[in-house]
C-alpha cells in the first residue's frame, strides 16, 4: 500500500509537468506571424510611445534641456502620426481586398448558378 501511494505521489507532479509538452492545443493562435506589417507597425507604435514617455521623464527629472526635449518630442510625435496613417492605409487596403473578394465570389456564383444573390432574395421574398 505504501508503495502504491509513493508511485501516485510521483506520477501526479510528473503528469503536471509533462502535460504542456504532450498537449499543445491553441499555441498557434497565441503566436501570430511576427513578420506581418501589422506586427511591425505595432512594434513601431509601442517604441514611439515608450520614447515619448522616456523623453517626458528625462525632461521632468532635469536630464534634458528644453530644446532637446522639444526636438525629441516632435520626432516621436511625427513617428506616431506616420504609424497611425500607415495603420489606416492598411485598414483601407484590407477593406478594398475584401470588397474585391466579395465581387469575385458574386461573379463566380452568377456563372455557376446563372443568377445573382439579389435574384435569389427577390424570389424568396415573393
Amino acid at each position: 500500500m505504501l508503495v502504491l501511494i509513493a508511485v501516485l505521489l510521483a506520477l501526479i507532479p510528473a503528469a503536471a509537468i509533462l502535460y504542456p509538452f504532450l498537449f499543445r492545443r491553441g499555441l498557434s493562435s497565441v503566436f501570430r506571424d511576427e513578420t506581418s506589417t501589422y506586427s511591425e507597425l505595432t512594434r513601431r507604435w509601442e517604441a514611439a510611445i515608450a520614447g515619448l514617455k522616456n523623453t517626458e521623464l528625462e525632461y521632468v527629472i532635469g536630464n534634458l534641456a528644453e530644446d532637446d526635449y522639444r526636438d525629441l518630442r516632435e520626432q516621436y510625435m511625427l513617428e506616431a502620426a506616420n504609424i497611425m496613417k500607415a495603420m489606416e492605409l492598411e485598414d483601407q487596403q484590407e477593406e478594398e481586398l475584401l470588397a474585391n473578394v466579395a465581387s469575385e465570389v458574386k461573379a463566380v456564383r452568377e456563372r455557376i448558378t446563372g443568377s445573382s444573390p439579389e435574384d435569389d432574395e427577390r424570389t424568396n421574398d415573393e
